[in-house]
């Protein structure tokens, strides 16, 4: 399935939040900082949750991404940790 890349401002997504992958679409917030400083790492970052989400199947992924927020957090989220360091090797290889 294609995805979708949606770019909106903060009427959709809060200021705090850079992008959300909702499988197939993927809304960036162009107010964010990221968006602005480094887009292609937010993208990268998007695109691992697209990777996970094919994985597991939509159901699996979001009722474990669920669960994993509720019971760790957003920065313990196994899901999150995944990204967020495939995002920081894809920053580093670009330097």
């Amino acid at each position: 399935m294609k995805i979708k890349e949606i770019h909106c401002g903060h009427w959709f997504l809060s200021d705090w939040i850079g992008a959300i992958t909702l499988y197939p679409f993927i809304f960036y917030n162009m107010n964010h900082k990221q968006y602005k400083e480094d887009f292609l790492s937010l993208q990268y970052h998007e695109f691992v949750h697209v990777a996970q989400v094919r994985h597991l199947g939509w159901f699996k992924f979001y009722f474990s991404y669920a669960y994993e927020t509720l019971r760790k957090g957003y920065k313990n989220n196994k899901y999150e940790i995944e990204a967020y360091e495939a995002e920081n090797k894809f920053r580093m290889d670009r330097e």
